[in-house]
């Protein structure tokens, strides 16, 4: 079943872009975690997008679906919900507008992976970290943890997710919880931060 939405959704995004009622997408959220090697849980399907100066609305109804703009202080700039799938139980889908600092960070690196036996661009793993410590959540930050240590980033990389985070203003965060953790491990900034935020919700 989840195969099947995933394809659907797809061809529909593919033919939107066409249409030029897209301009780019990209899967982010659980099943991208997924994508790059991390067991995630979730029957979501959430995809960034890029709407150019096409009103989001239009591409809210081609894909049957109902968009609500975000607050003007929100990084998240609107999403459009609507399900995926042709019969039988549909999976929920979200297509997400973000800021123009976090789409174009999304859209220059993204790669075309496999899943569920269909090929889907996918935000690297690199820009996922970046999405997840900018939303900030207990779970966000696992993700972000999990990720990195699934990759083991090499000096490179880290200094890659370093500029990364610099474009999109979360230079301070990095730094800092890199310098708080003592450069134990080359993901010890996400780790510190995932136990200390959720040491904090956990009261």
């Amino acid at each position: 079943m989840f195969r099947e939405a995933l394809a659907h959704i797809i061809a529909r995004l593919d033919e939107a872009q066409t249409r030029g009622l897209v301009t780019a997408y990209a899967l982010i959220g659980g099943h991208a975690v997924s994508a790059w090697g991390v067991p995630r849980g979730t029957r979501d399907l959430d995809f960034a997008i890029a709407v150019g100066s096409t009103e989001p609305s239009s591409l809210a109804a081609f894909v049957g679906g109902t968009y609500q703009a975000g607050e003007p202080d929100d990084p998240l700039r609107g999403v459009i919900r609507a399900f995926a799938g042709l019969e039988g139980e549909r999976i929920p889908l979200q297509l997400v507008i973000l800021s123009p600092d976090l789409t174009a960070m999304i859209f220059k690196n993204m790669e075309v992976l496999t899943l569920r036996g269909c090929r889907v661009q996918v935000a690297n793993w690199q820009a996922l970290v970046i999405l997840k410590l900018y939303a900030g959540g207990p779970p966000d930050l696992l993700d972000a943890e999990q990720i990195m240590t699934v990759q083991h980033p090499s000096s490179q990389q880290l200094t890659t997710l370093s500029e990364m985070a610099e474009q999109v203003g979360l230079s301070k965060d990095w730094k800092g919880s890199s310098s708080g953790f003592g450069g134990a491990s080359p993901y010890g900034a996400l780790a510190a931060c995932a136990r200390n935020v959720l040491a904090a919700s956990l009261g």
